[in-house]
């Protein structure tokens, strides 16, 4: 599948990890009117990183930080596997709050990218509704 909307750029590529975010914070772009955000389908997003990943060039895969990975937990922990199988390395943010099975998922990953010398890097932001 050909997509020339994400595109490789020093090294990385910032792609969708779902659709949306709920948090609904005052600094977040998302909460903008004008704001429409880039809602794929999961198997949509993994065929587009298969073509990306043939770009020796990527390093990085940044899942967007406009989109709640883990609004479904289990949807968002099978997606970071399948980001997982290219190698590359991960970051994400999350508002949501963990359970032990995610965390250990989480774990297992971040073991088999670190075997191959990449990192798994999750950020937690603080969520903010005023």
């Amino acid at each position: 599948m050909s997509d020339n909307t994400f595109q490789v750029n020093q090294g990385r590529v910032v792609i969708s990890s779902g659709g949306g975010c709920d948090h609904a914070c005052v600094y977040c772009i998302s909460t903008a009117r004008t704001y429409k955000p880039e809602t794929r389908d999961p198997d949509d997003m993994i065929s587009i990183l298969s073509d990306l990943s043939r770009n020796p060039q990527l390093e990085t895969i940044q899942l967007g930080y406009d989109a709640e990975p883990f609004r479904d937990q289990r949807t968002g922990v099978a997606f970071l596997r399948n980001v997982a199988e290219f190698g590359r390395n991960i970051t994400f943010v999350t508002k949501a709050e963990i359970s032990d099975d995610t965390a250990k998922a989480l774990g297992e990953i971040y073991e088999q990218l670190r075997e191959q010398s990449k990192y798994l890097c999750g950020l937690v932001s603080m969520s903010s509704w005023d």
